[in-house]
């Protein structure tokens, strides 16, 4: 979906504008970006055992 958008925006030879492909690509790589940050953060946190001996 966000990679669609602007798609109706081509010229008739069906090229699209280069501004169109650089705001994509920047979406598309931010949210990979973020993605990695977060599953990154989630694989190493670290979280203690709760059942300690007394």
């Amino acid at each position: 979906m966000l990679l669609g958008l602007g798609w109706e925006r081509s010229d008739p030879r069906g090229r699209v504008p280069g501004w169109l492909t650089a705001i994509r690509v920047a979406v598309f790589v931010g949210l990979f970006l973020a993605w990695q940050v977060w599953w990154t953060w989630e694989l190493f946190m670290f979280v203690p055992p709760q059942d300690n001996p007394p």
